[in-house]
């Protein structure tokens, strides 16, 4: 788990089982200056998502967590995307596919992060 400090103090969290995505992600939401959570796998980003109510998240859809189901997620897919797949998840207010552009990234995130 990794918390980056920055001005705007908006907290996402980060849920990406390929920690170079994971990484890759923090280090160019972190350069915009958001708040930044990572966690691996499902029981961390419970973990994060209980004792830090993240204002978003951007999760890969293999680790959806159940405890993150009131917080407004992006969904991250290698595949390509069938929005109608993901309408069993609630909040779910975007969706990007990998690889994830930095620009479509930052675009995206501030769509919902004002």
């Amino acid at each position: 788990m990794t918390l980056t400090e920055n001005k705007k103090g908006m907290k996402i969290l980060v849920v990406d089982n390929h920690p170079q995505t994971a990484t890759e992600l923090t280090t160019n939401l972190s350069w915009a200056g958001y708040n930044v959570l990572e966690a691996n796998n499902e029981k961390d980003a419970a973990e994060i998502c209980d004792q830090e109510k993240p204002d978003l998240i951007i999760i890969d859809k293999e680790t959806i967590s159940p405890s993150c189901i009131d917080n407004r997620k992006i969904i991250l897919t290698g595949f390509d995307i069938n929005k109608s797949s993901f309408k069993k998840y609630k909040n779910v207010v975007g969706y990007l596919e990998k690889p994830i552009s930095k620009t479509d990234l930052l675009k995206e995130v501030s769509r919902f992060l004002k």
